[in-house]
């Protein structure tokens, strides 16, 4: 299975390239309510873009009872 574990996975790319253009270095994300408390640490990329999804009500978040309202 083709999963993030997998040693093996590739992280989708809308630009292929041949080798990694990000340093690693922390970058900072702003929050205001009522999303403040979902960014709370120092988190991976994949939880941001769920957070991302989750807050803006798409994708499989758009049936949440928050969304719905």
């Amino acid at each position: 299975m083709w999963t993030q574990t997998n040693p093996e996975y590739l992280t989708q790319s809308l630009i292929r390239q041949s080798s990694e253009s990000h340093g690693a270095e922390d970058v900072p994300i702003y929050a205001r309510d009522p999303d403040l408390n979902l960014f709370h640490t120092t988190h991976e990329q994949p939880y941001i873009a769920h957070v991302i999804k989750y807050s803006l009500c798409v994708g499989a978040y758009a049936e949440e009872n928050f969304c719905l309202n």
